[in-house]
């Protein structure tokens, strides 16, 4: 089940029959990761989860009013985990960020019939004419 943060607190709800609530308190877990944003923070979240290791996104939501404060390590979405977890999930994040491939383009630009510019793959007319892809 996911954890969630309640004033200060790490809470995870049970969806199971009779439900529960199992509190960890927040001096029992620390921060293992700071994101660049929230995309980033969720898409490690994700691979931690994907690992069994539970963990919490702290400052998720901030991103909306970043221009009104000023961006810091405190203002950045973090990824927290339990006491226990800390060394598991350090070595997953890095063999996760070590693992991580730039996405690369599917195809090559192509060259313009009519004006000769290079137009980048994913385009179906000519930014500087306007005529339409040939067909391969």
């Amino acid at each position: 089940m996911p954890m969630y943060t309640l004033n200060g607190w790490a809470v995870r709800f049970s969806a199971a029959a009779g439900g529960g609530i199992t509190i960890y308190e927040s001096a029992c877990m620390k921060k293992v990761y700071s994101a660049r944003d929230e995309i980033d923070a969720q898409l490690v979240k994700g691979f931690l989860d994907d690992q069994g290791i539970e963990s919490i996104v702290q400052a998720n939501g901030l991103q909306q009013i970043l221009g009104s404060i000023p961006v810091t390590a405190d203002t950045l979405p973090s990824i927290w985990v339990r006491d226990e977890d800390i060394e598991r999930a350090t070595d997953a994040i890095a063999g996760f960020k070590a693992d991580a491939v730039p996405a690369q383009p599917v195809a090559d630009p192509w060259r313009c019939p009519k004006c000769g510019e290079l137009v980048e793959p994913q385009f179906t007319e000519c930014w500087n004419c306007g005529t339409t892809k040939p067909e391969a």
